[in-house]
């Protein structure tokens, strides 16, 4: 039970609390409490406790981070004299990779983790629609703005929505009960909601991916048919957001705009940089109080250049070389390494992160998806252990694989 408690602690503590308005400043120090809990988890455990653990596949790109990381001090100090003690508070987000380890020391069961994923899938969309349904009154200190025809709120957690996604269409896919594929559809609303084109065709490229890859599946063509015929109620029923969508693309196409995200990352990449040191270094992350963090401020209140807006090249500008390189081993090895059959949901939701993430947000590099990267990553480790217990043997009948309980 204390196990379960802390880890729904530090989940919270990555995401702010969702940032809720009213909590202020309180926000900040949860997130923080986290870092320190994890730190001592860790620190207890290597000191007094020295747990036996399952391979950590993933330990040399956290380590790449880290690395990267405190190397971008150095240029975030003579470039930009902004102080050491600011740049440690300010990349703080970074820490929540530890969350990587402090899984491996508190070793949750592997059905509990993914029900308390779920969990986390169904808070969020409860937060979200509070938000939605509330603008323009604000309940969590979030950006907020009316385009497209719909209300985007920027609240952090939506890649537990996703994953619950994709791990409740596994479970569909696996016992055939419909209270997941409606679980499923629920977990797409915000996204739908949210009106970004990009997410909607990868997450429709993501399901017919796994469907089609989903060896086990009796009958395709049946749930080829459910699927699409549940896909039909939903777009009747967001129907004015699909058609606003597509008259804001052919806008954008008629005036030939060209996107800001493009402009933002060839300014960063070609007049932003200081010298050709910090290609490798990166310039460290910015705090509001330095030079730094005002010089990026005056650039995305100005131009609208944010570097969480470009993706990988975000993360490339901010930690260097070494942090690019860490997430490229990050994915390719979950994307490839040899897991049970009731886990490759991983792959899918990594197939979403990747290609949302790396050209769009920098989400490597923020505590609530590093959290969910850890976790994915805890996962992976836990079902290619199992895996490897008996690499000669048959993988089991689908049909006998169980549901999370007491959803």
């Amino acid at each position: 039970m204390l196990r379960k408690i802390i880890i729904i602690y530090l989940i919270i503590a990555s995401l702010n609390v969702f940032n809720i308005s009213a909590l202020g400043s309180l926000n900040t120090m949860i997130n923080f409490s986290g870092i320190i809990l994890m730190v001592f988890i860790i620190i207890v455990d290597q000191v007094y406790t020295r747990t036996k653990m399952m391979k950590r596949n993933f330990i040399i790109p956290i380590y790449l981070i880290f690395i990267a990381v405190f190397l971008s001090m150095f240029t975030a100090f003579f470039a930009f004299r902004q102080n050491f003690q600011v740049t440690l508070f300010s990349q703080r987000d970074i820490y929540f990779y530890l969350f990587y380890f402090t899984l491996h020391v508190l070793k949750p069961e592997k059905k509990e983790f993914q029900r308390l994923i779920i969990y986390m899938g169904l808070l969020y969309l409860i937060a979200y629609l509070i938000q939605y349904f509330s603008f323009p009154t604000e309940i969590f200190d979030v950006t907020m703005r009316k385009e497209r025809g719909t209300v985007r709120v920027y609240l952090e957690g939506s890649g537990y929505a996703m994953i619950a996604y994709y791990l409740c269409l596994q479970i569909f896919y696996t016992t055939n009960k419909f209270k997941y594929l409606f679980l499923a559809i629920l977990f797409l609303i915000p996204i739908i909601l949210f009106g970004a084109r990009s997410a909607l065709l990868t997450i429709v490229i993501g399901t017919f991916a796994q469907l089609i890859f989903s060896k086990r599946i009796r009958s395709k063509a049946l749930i080829i048919f459910l699927v699409l015929l549940a896909l039909v109620p939903t777009y009747l029923f967001f129907q004015d957001v699909f058609t606003s969508m597509v008259k804001a693309s052919q806008l954008e196409s008629a005036q030939g705009t060209e996107n800001v995200r493009i402009l933002a990352a060839q300014y960063f990449m070609t007049r932003f940089i200081p010298n050709d040191m910090a290609f490798l270094t990166g310039i460290g992350a910015p705090s509001a109080d330095s030079p730094l963090g005002k010089l990026t401020m005056m650039l995305s209140e100005t131009y609208g250049f944010y570097l969480s807006d470009i993706g990988i090249i975000g993360n490339f500008v901010t930690y260097g070389a070494l942090f690019v390189l860490a997430v490229i081993l990050i994915v390719f090895r979950t994307m490839f390494m040899k897991i049970t059959l009731e886990m490759s949901y991983l792959k899918y939701f990594f197939f979403f992160e990747v290609f949302l993430m790396l050209p769009i947000a920098a989400g490597f590099a923020y505590s609530a998806p590093i959290v969910i990267i850890c976790s994915c990553l805890y996962l992976a480790d836990v079902s290619h252990y199992e895996r490897s217990l008996s690499p000669k043997s048959p993988e089991p009948e689908i049909v006998n694989i169980k549901e999370p309980e007491n959803l």
